[in-house]
């Protein structure tokens, strides 16, 4: 375990992934629903695509679906936007490196930083670029927006496309 970090960091962390997790299961019943594929063929069609990729095939189809529905597709443009945020805001939390030390990159950045915070260093090409530093409540604030996300898709689902949600829309 990398040095500072505590057993909630570490959860916290954690909560983001099994949210998240949550989300793209939603994401992909909804587009089972939708494409009428079965779980292998889905498997093998989407299998390997990112999350990303994935809500931005769930909006085109949908568009297709709902085109001559102007307040369901003003529900998809928020509900789309809310995942795209709460995956984006995912990624930081499971792909920066967390630490609570002060940190020097191998091409001499140094970072000071206070309390629980990531540090991310992203190599493109010889240029090092850091993130700014995220305090230990901002792992929990992004759980919960994956789960207003879940949440959201599963109601619209419902709602506008006639698929029942994969399990109750409790949160994990």
């Amino acid at each position: 375990m990398p040095a500072g970090l505590t057993q909630e960091h570490l959860a916290s962390i954690g909560r983001v992934a099994v949210c998240s997790a949550h989300l793209e299961h939603s994401l992909d019943h909804a587009l089972r629903g939708l494409t009428k594929l079965d779980a292998s063929m889905f498997a093998l069609v989407l299998g390997e695509t990112s999350a990303r990729h994935r809500i931005d095939l769930f909006d085109s189809v949908v568009r297709v679906k709902l085109a001559r529905r102007p307040v369901a597709l003003g529900e998809l443009q928020c509900l789309v936007a809310e995942m795209r945020d709460a995956n984006s805001q995912r990624n930081r939390v499971i792909h920066d490196a967390w630490t609570t030390k002060s940190m020097r990159s191998t091409h001499g950045v140094w970072t000071q930083l206070g309390g629980y915070a990531p540090l991310a260093i992203r190599f493109q090409g010889k240029k090092a670029d850091t993130t700014q530093p995220m305090p230990i409540s901002a792992p929990e604030k992004v759980a919960k927006t994956l789960t207003s996300a879940r949440r959201k898709l599963q109601a619209f689902s419902l709602k506008h496309l006639r698929i029942e949600p994969s399990w109750p829309s409790k949160p994990p």
